[in-house]
């Protein structure tokens, strides 16, 4: 079970929210990551998809994810 850190409370579109859970789903079973490493993945990318939502004022969509530089 990935460990829930409200991804609901930072918008993300439908797509994104797809990869997300089909990735993990991938390490989880696939490459057999333990679940303490898909826990600290889950919590990387919750706050990076956070500072990403925040930092744009925009869901956060593949188009918008595409666009990042190394600034970002």
């Amino acid at each position: 079970m990935v460990k829930n850190f409200e991804m609901t409370n930072i918008k993300i579109d439908k797509q994104v929210q797809k990869y997300i859970v089909d990735w993990l789903f991938y390490i989880g079973k696939n490459l057999m990551y333990s679940q303490h490493t898909i826990n600290a993945y889950t919590s990387d990318l919750f706050y990076f998809l956070k500072f990403i939502n925040e930092h744009y004022q925009h869901t956060v969509s593949i188009a918008l994810l595409q666009k990042l530089t190394i600034q970002d």
